[in-house]
């Protein structure tokens, strides 16, 4: 991957996809550790990516990579967690392991915003304006 390509990686904050070696990628900072959580005054809070996981020039190793420290390089994912990409025009899923590909699979998803998203299946309000 070029340095220009690799220089244009946005914030996990942005709405904007992010480019990678295999498309661009969502920029959703809790997928790639889903599964994992740490104690805050007693409530379970979901493990995060920091902004460097976004970045692809980080040495494996160099920096923190997620808040519980358990990856170690960019673009890593955690055996609980997943990352949603696009390429060839198609959105598309990589999977931390293939038993967490199969508890995805059983969960209900209706009403979930990955099921509304896509154009395609979106129906128009027929509420009148107010």
């Amino acid at each position: 991957m070029s340095w220009p390509r690799c220089w244009s990686i946005r914030s996990p904050t942005s709405t904007r996809p992010v480019p990678v070696p295999i498309g661009s990628t969502i920029t959703r900072v809790a997928d790639p550790v889903e599964e994992l959580f740490f104690p805050v005054d007693g409530i379970a809070i979901t493990d995060f990516v920091y902004p460097a996981w976004f970045e692809c020039f980080h040495k494996p190793g160099s920096t923190r990579f997620d808040h519980m420290q358990t990856l170690t390089r960019p673009f890593e994912l955690h055996e609980g967690g997943y990352q949603s990409y696009w390429s060839e025009g198609k959105e598309r899923t990589q999977w931390g392991s293939r038993a967490k590909r199969a508890r995805f699979r059983l969960e209900d998803r209706n009403g979930h915003r990955s099921q509304v998203r896509h154009k395609s299946k979106r129906k128009l309000s027929t509420a009148p304006f107010a």
